[in-house]
């Protein structure tokens, strides 16, 4: 699975019941055609679209998204550099989210 295989199949989702062709994804995504059927392709072996590629297995989607992500893409903490403070290091996190280490 890529990061973009969960943007394709949230917006295929937010198209609601409209027929699904690659074709809009393109346009609305600004992904070539290619990343769209590797998307795609990628999505139907994950068990995220049915076999015809056509639905997405919403139940199998959500469950991807609530306990999926993390295991798929973990988040590592990179070396410390200057920026601009983000997730629990950022307003209004950082008054409840007590952290010696500052995110950026």
């Amino acid at each position: 699975m890529s990061p973009l295989d969960v943007v394709v199949l949230l917006k295929i989702i937010s198209m609601g019941d409209q027929l699904l062709e690659q074709k809009p994804l393109v346009e609305a995504l600004f992904m070539s055609q290619s990343e769209i059927s590797k998307s795609f392709a990628r999505s139907k072996h994950a068990g995220l679209l049915d076999s015809s590629g056509k639905i997405v297995r919403k139940l199998a989607q959500m469950e991807f998204l609530q306990y999926g992500i993390a295991v798929v893409y973990p988040m590592q903490a990179g070396a410390i550099v200057r920026g601009v403070p983000t997730a629990h290091s950022a307003a209004p996190l950082r008054e409840v989210i007590q952290s010696t280490e500052p995110y950026i």
